[in-house]
């Protein structure tokens, strides 16, 4: 029986080692089967240490970076041009900055639904939010052809 204190290397999970540690750098990051979905680490296209992981980690920043500045700008630009009315619906600083960098573009629909409570109002939400994501994606693809051009 699985778990049994016959046999202390056996997990709860039949089939399943109770412990695993790798043997070797590259090795297979799961056991069972996982290998040939997962590959190992010198197998994955972009996998060196300095370059790969150095431009995932200068992509991924850009993205975060750009996504929170986009979307701040978006919709503080927008609640600058909001009547009074409107404006009173609209988040106070710290919901502002909570649903930005918590949320990115995805608050950009929901702030524009929030002021104006109108279908049209939701849709140029979505207008905006897409326009934001093109720009990031730009930007992702810009970084990935400068990076291919260096190399």
């Amino acid at each position: 029986m699985p778990g049994d204190k016959d046999n202390p290397n056996e997990s709860r999970i039949p089939g399943f080692p109770r412990y695993f540690r790798p043997s070797r750098v590259g090795a297979p990051a799961l056991r069972h089967g996982c290998e040939k979905l997962l590959g190992t680490a010198h197998e994955w296209p972009g996998s060196g240490i300095v370059s790969g992981t150095a431009v995932g980690v200068v992509d991924l920043v850009l993205q975060i970076a750009l996504g929170v500045a986009l979307t701040a700008w978006v919709v503080s630009r927008d609640m600058r041009r909001l009547p009074a009315q409107r404006f009173a619906r609209s988040w106070n600083e710290a919901s502002f900055w909570s649903a930005v960098v918590a949320f990115g573009p995805l608050c950009i629909p929901v702030h524009f639904l929030r002021t104006r409570r109108t279908v049209l109002g939701f849709v140029l939400g979505l207008a905006w939010m897409a326009a934001v994501l093109a720009a990031i994606s730009l930007a992702g693809t810009v970084v990935e052809w400068v990076t291919e051009a260096l190399a």
